[in-house]
C-alpha cells in the first residue's frame, strides 16, 4: 500500500480506496436474454452510497420479459473460501449490503474472482443452501497467479463444486 492509501478491508468497512468523482466504475448492459450488472467492489457499496443507489435503481428497472436472466459481475466474492482476514471482512461487507438486494430482485448468478480458487456455490442465501431458484448461484473464477486458496470444511456447506488447480 502506498502513502495515504488504506487496506482493502479498511476501505470496505468505511467506504472506498478511490474518490467517487472518477468515471463510473459500475455499469450495466443487455446481451441477448441476459442483463449484466457490473459492480466495483473497490468502491463503497453500503446503503446510501452512489453505487448502491444506482444498483437499486438498475435492478428495479430490469425488464425480465426482455432479459429474463440477471447476472452480476464483481471482482471480489461475497462467499469467500480463503480465510485471510481482509477477504472475510470484505465478503461479509458485500453480503451485508448486497445480498438482500440481489435476493429481492432475483439475481440468478454472481460471477467474481479475486481469491485463487475456482468454485460454484449451491443456490445460496445467508450462508445456507436453498431450494434451486430461491437463492443465488455464485461462481468464483480465480485460478491463476498466486498460491491457490484452500477450502475449509464449513465452507463446503454452501459449495456445489470446487477445483483447486491453476486454470491455465
Amino acid at each position: 500500500a502506498g502513502s495515504g492509501s488504506r487496506s482493502s478491508a479498511d476501505a470496505h468497512a468505511t467506504g472506498s480506496n478511490f474518490a467517487d468523482d472518477n468515471p463510473p466504475f459500475w455499469y450495466s448492459f443487455a446481451y441477448g436474454p441476459v442483463k449484466f450488472v457490473v459492480l466495483c467492489t473497490e468502491h463503497d457499496v453500503s446503503q446510501g452510497s452512489r453505487q448502491y443507489e444506482w444498483l437499486q435503481a438498475t435492478l428495479q428497472a430490469v425488464d425480465r420479459c426482455a432479459t429474463p436472466w440477471l447476472v452480476v459481475l464483481q471482482h471480489r466474492p461475497m462467499y469467500v473460501v480463503f480465510p485471510h482476514k481482509s477477504n472475510v471482512i470484505v465478503g461479509d461487507h458485500l453480503r451485508d449490503f448486497l445480498e438482500g438486494l440481489f435476493l429481492e430482485y432475483k439475481v440468478d448468478l454472481v460471477l467474481s474472482g479475486h481469491v485463487h480458487s475456482n468454485f460454484r456455490t449451491c443456490s445460496v442465501a445467508h450462508m445456507a443452501c436453498t431450494p434451486d431458484g430461491s437463492g443465488i448461484t455464485h461462481i468464483v473464477m480465480g485460478t491463476g497467479g498466486h498460491k491457490l486458496s484452500e477450502i475449509e470444511d464449513e465452507q463446503r456447506l454452501w459449495m456445489r463444486s470446487a477445483v483447486l488447480d491453476h486454470g491455465f
